[in-house]
């Protein structure tokens, strides 16, 4: 009888943590070559299929392993850092679009609005990768507006009470010009953000670790 748990990721190093997740993988890969054997396939065929499919359930190990971790180690590696890997992109790609559009005009914000989908999507997808659930999927591409919102209303914070005193009759201008801010620059990305990885959730959804094993398996 072959000892199908040596055959999960061979080439791995053999983690006490990861013990139940090897257990389960060991069971589906059982399951797939008794299916193999009913459909004909010899057993060296059949042996040989199986221990391929092993091979390459490292990454499915680790991600399964994380999945099942919990608490802030999970939030720092699937929220924190796909967000502010991000968000330093997003940074890049608002500095690029201010300077081709030296004002604000409706193909900036669009433009911008294009870009916040798509990096909602890769933190996202992301997040997933490194065992992020739903929830800390759309944390992770919400992320991605930090540094722009922090810098914002620091901004807003720091110059608009100034302004304020200095021309106090320019106070509905001042207050139209802050709800505008927050509006475009703040708002309508984190809006973005959050389709692009509603987006990304639903092309690549949480399944039951059973099926996934089973479909990584096969």
């Amino acid at each position: 009888m072959h000892d199908f748990r040596r055959l999960v990721a061979p080439n791995r190093k053999r983690d006490p943590r990861e013990r139940e997740i090897v257990g389960e993988l060991a069971c589906h890969l059982e399951e797939m070559y008794m299916e193999l054997r009913r459909g004909g396939a010899s057993e060296q065929t059949a042996f040989a299929i199986v221990s391929a499919a092993g091979k390459d359930l490292g990454p499915t190990i680790r991600r399964l392993r994380w999945e099942g971790e919990g608490g802030l180690r999970t939030w720092l590696r699937a929220v924190a850092l796909p967000g502010f890997a991000l968000a330093l992109f997003y940074g890049v790609c608002n500095i690029a679009l201010g300077v081709y559009w030296e004002y604000p005009t409706l193909w900036r914000e669009a433009g911008l609005v294009l870009v916040s989908i798509a990096l909602g999507f890769c933190a996202s997808s992301f997040s997933k990768e490194l065992g992020g659930g739903r929830m800390h999927r759309l944390w992770a591409s919400a992320t991605v507006i930090s540094f722009q919102a922090v810098a914002e209303c620091a901004m807003i914070f720091l110059v608009t009470p100034l302004e304020l005193v200095r021309n106090t009759h320019y106070l509905n201008g001042v207050f139209a010009a802050f709800l505008w801010i927050v509006l475009w620059d703040i708002v309508t990305p984190a809006v973005a953000l959050v389709i692009g990885s509603l987006i990304s959730v639903r092309a690549f959804p949480p399944v039951v670790r059973a099926v996934t094993l089973k479909g990584t398996a096969a």
